[in-house]
């Protein structure tokens, strides 16, 4: 997917690159946003510093939103990625951004702390985008599931468990990524408590 895009119901996911690339950051932080409800800010220590009364987690620390609890740990900038190909699961082929267009992968360790399985790749129950410096917000790929490292569609985290996850988003050459944020659409429906990772 390319462009901007408002947040609405994109599902997560994310991939363990090989490769080129360069990395964007290495362990993250959190911030502001523009969806419903409560925000959670998970920064740096010099940020929560500044401001004492946002409410701010190490980047080295789980945020959470509902169900779920998302520990960010790299943010990479690359030209392509490993996609599992439809007719033959065990092989994994290159998939290239558009002209004028990269990918930003955010890995991250997503821990269930609800009580019920969620569906990581296909169940749209963590909605979640990336932010650039101009405002704009991107959605995830499509077929989350076929980027490597990623959990197949129906192959759901229990709770109490954590998975690795890899959100992959297509954005322009030249935006520059600011900010991933997401929410638990099940746990919290109506009032969802969306979670800010500044980098």
């Amino acid at each position: 997917m390319r462009g901007t895009a408002t947040v609405v119901a994109a599902a997560l996911a994310i991939v363990t690159l090989v490769g080129c690339g360069s990395t964007v950051v290495g362990p993250t932080a959190v911030n502001d946003s523009a969806m419903p409800s409560q925000t959670t800010t998970v920064a740096s220590r010099d940020a929560a510093a500044a401001q004492p009364d946002d409410l701010h987690i190490p980047v080295d620390e789980r945020a959470d939103s509902g169900g779920a609890a998302i520990t960010v740990f790299s943010v990479d900038t690359v030209p392509e990625i490993p996609v599992q190909k439809s007719s033959e699961p065990d092989f994994y082929a290159r998939k290239v951004a558009a002209e004028g267009y990269r990918y930003v992968v955010v890995s991250a360790a997503v821990e269930n702390v609800g009580a019920l399985s969620i569906d990581l790749s296909c169940g749209h129950v963590i909605v979640n985008a990336l932010t650039d410096t101009n405002g704009r917000t991107f959605t995830t790929i499509d077929s989350l599931e076929r980027v490597q490292g990623n959990r197949g569609c129906a192959d759901n985290l229990k709770p109490g468990a954590t998975a690795e996850m890899h959100y992959v988003y297509e954005i322009p050459d030249n935006a520059v990524p600011t900010r991933f944020e997401f929410y638990d659409a099940v746990t919290s429906p109506l009032a969802p408590k969306i979670t800010h990772i500044d980098f």
